[in-house]
């Protein structure tokens, strides 16, 4: 798996493409690139989830 593009060195376009684990309620994951830091985190309610983002600017 891939989350970086190729074409667009130092993380001027990325990918965030989560996996929704079955026994995982609620994920947090951050990465400090050169542009900025970049959050990722999703929760799970019952049937619901919800993922939230942050990106650099």
């Amino acid at each position: 798996m891939q989350y970086y593009d190729e074409q667009h060195p130092g993380f001027k376009h990325f990918f965030i493409q989560p996996h929704f684990v079955n026994g995982l309620d609620l994920v947090d994951a951050e990465y400090s690139s050169i542009n900025g830091l970049i959050k990722s985190s999703w929760k799970r309610n019952g049937n619901e989830i919800t993922l939230e983002p942050v990106l650099p600017d």
